[in-house]
């Protein structure tokens, strides 16, 4: 709660100004567990997506991203309780690059 952000001139650093008051940064109200970077998954397992559940309220939605781009919804609504169940689908193709959003 004592953060303030200072902006500074890149081409003349005698030019700068502060936030006028302090502000407070916090972890994210979810944060994906599981899958957190790594892991291989292969079409037709069924893996648990876990979270730390925060206080976003009762139900959550699970988004999958690939390259940046949404990709699919392994759940548009499921309890709020840090766990699912997922079988990933035939028709996700092989990549590296995917993310798992909850919202």
């Amino acid at each position: 709660s004592e953060y303030k952000i200072r902006i500074i001139s890149s081409s003349n650093p005698g030019i700068s100004d502060y936030s006028d008051s302090n502000f407070t940064i916090t972890p994210p109200p979810i944060e994906v567990t599981s899958p957190n970077g790594g892991e291989t998954w292969e079409t037709g397992e069924t893996k648990t997506i876990t979270w730390d559940k925060g206080n976003a309220g009762s139900n959550v939605r699970i988004l999958l991203y690939k390259s940046g781009a949404h990709y699919a919804n392994p759940a548009t609504s499921t309890s709020n309780d840090g766990l699912f169940s997922w079988t990933i689908p035939s028709w996700v193709k092989e990549s590296s690059e995917y993310k798992i959003r909850i919202i």
